[in-house]
């Protein structure tokens, strides 16, 4: 049997400016390449001279990585991660239209460095049932129904507040996604009730304290802090003034003046209240009625929301891009309802600050908040610190180096969450951080110890630093002739020959 090696370069993300699409040139093209792990192909219909030939833009297997992380042939390796239902390396390349040197914002029409009105392209949850439009419409709803936070004519994402009318308790959020003919759920940051997922979906993360979900229709979900549950949605300019776009989050036409549009009168109505009814997925779930904080401020609240003041220089290189007011006003009020209700007042004092800085992370100004103002996030392992702006692309017991090749996410963004620290890296399975030594492996969905031998065809692998370490003994193949010439090749591929000819079987 021949075996041919195949070898090209990879592709890291390469951006290229070239001459603006648009004639206004505030819109340029640039080439991207994005990668990402899905099922592996059946070995026995895979060719791999038609997965080369697959055009740039086209998903294809990420043949040079999977060479790289495998010292077996690269049918072997398809073979062994099918059977045992690991995941494999793809990737693309794409076009995709950004802003030019110079402007900024979702349209691409604002210069750089100017003050002007905040576009997003997100819409944000936070809190006690605090929502900001993808518009910038700041309000509170703390309806207890089940409601349509945002939606198309193709899919629905339903959101649910519970305990969200006290300090008392957490404000949960639990959030129902209808698209592609599926169901998901999520409570906290974990995915329940999945009985299938959508072909069009990439989870790019899913830990103890965040879950990130992209759909290739431009759709991202991202849900952190299982307990207290900040909620993100950021949506592709694909849908900027979708007609069909509307739910709690408005209807992202970049027109903030009328995101509270009553549908069935068209109507623009200045209560949230009235506003909020009009998305209840049940009319028979009672109407939420208007929210009224009137509990008296008290120094205590504005002692402890000053970080939101000018008085305060921390969160000042962010004050020109976001007005700090609506989250100083929420600051105060919440913090003045745990006093009353005998609630922590650092808790409801923490998720306005929080929530402050998601904003201004959204706008790249990334602000270290937390130690100076008694909001330090706990980790689960004792070799976790918590960063502000830590990167998307982690140091794991599976991919120590932490390489852009090797790190399977759709940009090199950075995220708030817990890092590994002293050397150590991410043991998912255990979920903490451990020496590189101490790392365990997996084998058929069962953990498995360092040091631990288990035997795969005709191999020995042993549980070295994640990985497994296999001997390279040639297995016994055979070619196998069925019937009328269907025939199965030493490597696993089955088809048919219709030929009235002599044929050469192996030589």
């Amino acid at each position: 049997m021949h075996v041919f090696s195949f070898r090209i370069a990879f592709i890291i993300t390469i951006i290229i400016f070239v001459e603006s699409i648009y004639s206004n040139s505030q819109f340029c093209s640039t080439l991207y390449t994005t990668t990402k792990q899905d099922q592996c192909p059946n070995p026995l219909s895979f060719d791999i001279l038609e997965e080369y030939a697959k055009s740039l833009s086209s998903w294809k297997l990420n043949i040079p990585i999977l060479k790289n992380e495998s010292d077996i042939d690269i049918i072997e390796e398809l073979k062994k991660r099918f059977d045992e239902g690991n995941s494999c390396p793809y990737v693309r390349q794409m076009n995709k239209a950004i802003c030019c040197s110079g402007w900024e914002g979702p349209g691409c029409n604002k210069p750089e460095n100017s003050v002007s009105q905040n576009l997003f392209s997100t819409c944000h949850v936070w809190g006690r049932a605090r929502i900001r439009t993808f518009d910038g419409t700041y309000y509170r709803f703390p309806g207890s129904c089940s409601y349509k936070l945002i939606g198309s004519s193709t899919w629905q994402l339903n959101i649910q507040f519970i305990n969200c009318t006290t300090t008392k308790t957490s404000c949960q959020k639990k959030l129902t996604i209808v698209i592609a003919g599926k169901i998901l759920e999520v409570t906290g940051t974990n995915l329940i009730n999945v009985t299938a997922y959508p072909s069009n979906l990439i989870i790019q993360r899913q830990e103890t304290n965040f879950l990130d979900l992209y759909f290739t229709n431009g759709i991202r979900l991202k849900v952190h802090d299982q307990h207290q549950q900040t909620i993100i949605i950021q949506l592709d300019d694909n849908f900027i003034n979708d007609q069909s776009l509307s739910g709690l989050c408005g209807d992202y036409n970049q027109k903030p003046d009328d995101d509270f549009k009553i549908l069935t009168t068209g109507l623009i109505t200045n209560t949230p209240a009235d506003f909020g009814n009009q998305w209840k997925s049940s009319q028979s779930c009672p109407d939420a009625s208007i929210v009224i904080d009137n509990c008296s401020i008290t120094s205590e609240a504005i002692d402890a929301c000053i970080a939101l003041t000018n008085q305060s220089e921390i969160f000042q290189p962010c004050f020109n891009k976001i007005d700090y007011r609506y989250f100083y006003q929420a600051c105060l009020n919440d913090v003045c309802s745990a006093k009353s209700e005998n609630a922590s007042i650092n808790i409801a004092r923490c998720q306005a600050l929080e929530a402050y800085a998601e904003e201004c992370r959204e706008h790249d100004i990334y602000i270290q908040w937390r130690s100076n103002t008694g909001c330090a996030k706990q980790c689960s392992s004792p070799n976790m610190a918590f960063k502000e702006c830590a990167s998307s692309c982690r140091r794991t017991c599976q991919n120590p180096s932490s390489t852009i090749t090797q790190c399977h996410t759709q940009t090199s963004e950075c995220t708030p969450r817990c890092v590994c620290t002293n050397g150590t890296v991410y043991d998912s399975f255990r979920d903490e951080c451990v020496q590189l030594e101490e790392c365990t492996c997996q084998y058929n969905s069962i953990q498995y110890q360092p040091g631990y031998q288990v035997s795969i065809d005709c191999n020995d692998c042993t549980c070295d630093r994640g990985r497994w370490i296999c001997t390279n003994r040639t297995c016994s193949r055979t070619c196998t002739v069925l019937g009328n010439m269907n025939i199965l090749t030493f490597d696993g591929k089955q088809y048919a020959l219709v030929s009235k000819c002599n044929q050469v079987l192996v030589e």
